[in-house]
């Protein structure tokens, strides 16, 4: 497989075009992959976040089918260099991150906590702000002085989803935003 540039979805650019035909062929999503730190003798941790595209819960069965799928594709691809790896297959859970203009778009009206690729002007490097307007170009966040952002993901080196009273509340209504079809929000070329 031939990887593609790095994104916030896959910072390394090189595991997604191997775990998101997986993904999709059960129903899901890829939200984020991450390498972290090794283990004595276990090697690096790949963990994959998912989510199903129809909102219902992800299972344990099928992060297991997910998880053997990948493990194996990512053996033949040699995509972890030939180390040792620890795969964990898993939800994106509440405190997501959100790593795609259409997690701005589906969680309007919610907290989120975004690091900066640049500090802003007057040198602020992170914020915590509720998204008040997604589009497929940019979102607005405000934040707790009412200061109002508009930014693009280029602007984003990180984001994730505030998991607070808010957000519990819709989950425990089963009104916790169902997601969305992301190709709809692709910015047009023109």
């Amino acid at each position: 497989m031939e990887a593609r540039r790095p994104t916030l979805q896959d910072p390394e650019g090189r595991f997604a075009p191997i775990i998101e035909p997986v993904a999709l062929a059960h129903g899901c999503r890829l939200v984020h992959v991450r390498v972290g730190g090794s283990q004595a003798g276990k090697g690096n941790a790949l963990e994959v976040f998912l989510e199903r595209n129809d909102g219902t819960p992800l299972t344990m069965d099928t992060c297991s089918q997910i998880s053997r799928e990948v493990s194996a594709l990512l053996d033949v691809e040699d995509a972890m260099k030939g180390g040792a790896y620890r795969l964990e297959v898993g939800s994106a859970g509440l405190d997501r991150p959100m790593t795609h203009i259409a997690d701005f778009i589906r969680f309007k009206g919610y907290d989120v906590k975004i690091e900066f690729r640049r500090p802003l002007a007057d040198g602020q490097k992170k914020i915590r702000g509720t998204i008040t307007d997604a589009n497929a170009e940019s979102f607005t966040i405000v934040d707790d002085n009412k200061r109002s952002f508009t930014l693009g993901m280029g602007d984003v080196a990180a984001a994730r989803l505030v998991a607070d009273d808010a957000l519990l509340n819709a989950v425990q209504k089963g009104q916790f935003p169902k997601p969305i079809n992301i190709d709809e929000y692709q910015p047009t070329k023109g």
